[in-house]
């Protein structure tokens, strides 16, 4: 999946490309990490050269950083892959450093530059040079999901585990769990914030709103449509107040640029109604059958 860097500007991919040798013999092969610049036009590659392609992994933008992770396949028949790599780049300049034994990110979030790694665990890796130290903390309760990091660096902001047991959450609505950051190797003691009805955390909207969503299945006549309803939860109060809703196939992943979450919001007007095209070819056939019928009966009116 495509990766937004904060601000939105730029957009991370795999890309497709060649080989050393026979390359994977189903789907696409992919060879690399590049970067969009949507202002510019730039493009930017990070080769990862191997045997036979690359199963890509997810892609976190942390600042400038833009973390990746890969595992090169085996045999061109890609039922097996070896060991990959993960790394740290910085598109920009090109400067980046290896994480040998980072096994995939996938639920991770970004933090000064580091990256945060969630989903029941509470672990930092560099660089950060910010606010927030390398290091892993403990949790007070069993978490599920990304943890995000809040922009002074202070406190965590993650969903609770809503049957309990670790790695195996129903995906039902849980309540959002806060907590203040001491030192690396201590425990974050986690405290519930507003009712259990959440599906995710998006990140911080500041200091001291968290953008959580709810996700409500297609009404009828919808077809696969989906609504994403986004608010922001103070962590004092635990009182939501509506962002924004997205309507989106269920079938797509939204992404999100993490600056747009602290955006102003405003009413915009509603979209133009389009109207049913069967509404719109009925009135076209009756006007052409009113209009026949009225030219028959002139004519008979004025014939002699």
């Amino acid at each position: 999946m495509p990766a937004l860097s904060d601000d939105g500007r730029r957009v991370a991919y795999w890309y497709v490309g060649e080989t050393r040798e026979e390359p994977v013999r189903r789907g696409p092969v992919l060879a690399g990490v590049a970067v969009y610049d949507t202002v510019t036009g730039e493009v930017v590659r990070r080769p990862v050269p191997t045997d036979h392609g690359v199963n890509g992994a997810d892609l976190v933008w942390s600042g400038d950083r833009l973390w990746l992770s890969w595992y090169a396949v085996r045999t061109p028949r890609g039922n097996s892959a070896t060991s990959g790599g993960s790394v740290a780049w910085t598109p920009s300049t090109g400067e980046e450093r290896a994480f040998p034994r980072l096994n995939g990110i996938g639920g991770a979030t970004g933090a000064d530059g580091g990256l945060v790694l969630g989903d029941g665990r509470f672990d930092v890796l560099g660089p950060t040079g910010g606010a927030v130290p390398d290091g892993a903390w403990r949790l007070s309760r069993l978490t599920s999901g990304p943890v995000h990091v809040s922009p002074d660096g202070t406190r965590i902001a993650v969903l609770e585990d809503p049957d309990g047991r670790a790695n195996l959450s129903t995906g039902e609505p849980a309540t959002v769990l806060v907590g203040a950051l001491g030192p690396p190797g201590s425990t974050v003691r986690l405290r519930e914030v507003g009712d259990g009805s959440w599906a995710g955390v998006a990140g911080w909207r500041d200091d001291n709103h968290v953008v959580v969503s709810r996700t409500m299945g297609p009404r009828a006549g919808e077809g696969d449509q989906q609504t994403t309803a986004f608010a922001s939860l103070d962590v004092s109060t635990g009182f939501p107040a509506g962002l924004t809703e997205q309507h989106d196939p269920s079938y797509y992943s939204l992404v999100l640029a993490r600056d747009a979450l602290a955006a102003p919001t405003y009413r915009a007007p509603d979209a133009a109604s389009h109207p049913d095209p069967r509404l719109l070819a009925g009135a076209v056939a009756a006007a052409t059958l009113g209009g026949l019928v009225g030219l028959v009966l002139w004519r008979r009116r004025v014939r002699p």
